[in-house]
């Protein structure tokens, strides 16, 4: 019997999120470690550090993050300013009048240079890690507190949170 040819792949492009669109995920191995970018750019950037360039050590907005993950062997920080930009389209849609706000939402991860980060290290049999998301339990307090008189409204008298 003749073999039939495969099936020819789609010719759909994916839909990406507006965050992702000018990006392309690199990869490269140096001397042993997989390093992966966002895009070419950066991945220059991260083998000229590899190999004694800048780094995110010398960079002030990164030091308290750094500061909480010293001895780790492996690390990881994102931008939760630029997380919630990339969301922000599909938040804005989803809650729409009525409920929070997109800065409510992204009030209670702090202040625009706010982190989350990652770090982890492995001695022996022993695997151990950090993860760190910045909250800001007030904020987060009133966001409930907010969500709550709109669905049941408290008389005048009690306590309001501010």
């Amino acid at each position: 019997d003749p073999i039939e040819p495969a099936a020819q792949p789609s010719q759909a492009s994916p839909v990406l999120p507006p965050a992702l669109k000018d990006k392309t995920i690199t990869w490269a191995e140096v001397d042993g470690c997989v390093v992966i970018a966002s895009s070419k750019a950066m991945l220059d950037k991260t083998i000229a550090a590899f190999h004694g360039g800048a780094t995110i050590a010398s960079d002030p907005a990164f030091m308290p993050s750094l500061n909480k993950i010293s001895g780790d062997q492996s690390a990881m920080i994102l931008s939760m300013r630029r997380i919630l930009d990339g969301l922000r389209p599909m938040l804005e849609k989803t809650m729409g009048k009525g409920g929070p706000s997109f800065d409510d939402i992204e009030g209670i991860f702090g202040t625009g240079d706010a982190a989350m980060f990652m770090g982890g290290k492995y001695t022996g049999n022993v695997a151990s890690g950090t993860w760190f998301v910045p909250l800001d339990y007030d904020r987060i307090a009133a966001l409930v507190h907010k969500g709550m008189q709109t669905k049941h409204p408290m008389p005048d008298s009690t306590m309001q949170l501010h």
